[in-house]
């Protein structure tokens, strides 16, 4: 019976004085309040450890920060990412005010997003982007192999990363504005290509060279329709639609063969 009375005169004593005690701007009233110190942490885990009391044995009321506001140097509750910054004590580490609980930054709990997969020893060159201008189409991207690099989520096999940063089909990539007698092509055959030992009458690939494989998507700026690359690497067209079958054919023999015809000057039919 005495134990009873005791515990109804601690909550009376701690009613009573929550209803006199008047917090500051952005605190609030917390009748079971922690051991913990809401101050801005000035390094990195400060407050993991923090466990709560036993709701049995309550300390006294106090005034907190509100959620996400952290208290400053003057005793103002202030936004949490508004704390003054601390130096990080591991190599590339950056400070981040406000971190996510998802993702984290431990590997072993990388999730990738749709369409992505995770490379756990990525080149420079691993993650592949659809072109956003002939210029970057040209640029070759360079790996080092002396670079190594923590695992990452990178787009799955033939799929590339759009401006929004999703991975989409290769061949759905947006295209981009080619040179004369050039078209954008996202996802091009190996066979035929556009140079002219590929070069035939009908466009197509010869049943000798065709390859039963899928390889990787390559966006690339190719020649016209029934246009092929000269030695020369200008685009020339060498099969006309309406002329002669026979004809046709010698002129592409000529320009495999490199004649002086082919080197000198380049002309459309």
């Amino acid at each position: 019976m005495l134990k009873i009375l005791l515990v109804v005169a601690i909550v009376f004593i701690y009613t009573a004085y929550a209803a006199v005690v008047t917090c500051g701007p952005n605190e609030e009233l917390n009748r079971c309040p922690s051991n913990c110190s809401d101050a801005c942490p000035t390094r990195s885990g400060e407050f993991n450890n923090c466990r709560r009391p036993n709701r049995e044995h309550c300390p006294p009321p106090k005034c907190v920060c509100q959620f996400n506001y952290r208290r400053a140097e003057n005793g103002t509750c202030i936004p949490a990412r508004d704390c003054p910054a601390f130096d990080c004590p591991n190599e590339n580490e950056e400070y981040n005010p406000c971190p996510g609980y998802c993702p984290t930054d431990d590997c072993t709990k990388l999730r990738c997003r749709r369409n992505e997969v995770l490379v756990m020893n990525p080149t420079p060159c691993a993650d592949r982007v659809c072109p956003r201008s002939l210029k970057a189409l040209r640029q070759a991207c360079v790996s080092p192999s002396n670079v190594k690099l923590p695992p990452k989520c990178v787009c799955r096999f033939n799929y590339s990363r759009d401006r929004r940063g999703r991975c989409i089909p290769t061949h759905s990539c947006p295209p981009i504005a080619c040179g004369h007698n050039e078209i954008f092509d996202a996802c091009p055959p190996q066979c035929p290509s556009d140079d002219c030992s590929q070069a035939t009458p009908s466009g197509r690939c010869p049943i000798v060279g065709r390859i039963g494989i899928v390889t990787q998507c390559k966006p690339q700026c190719r020649c016209a329709y029934h246009h092929w690359l000269t030695p020369i690497k200008r685009v020339r067209q060498v099969f006309s639609a309406q002329g002669d079958m026979q004809s046709n054919i010698s002129f592409a023999f000529e320009h495999l063969m490199g004649s002086e015809k082919e080197t000198t000057e380049v002309t459309d039919f």
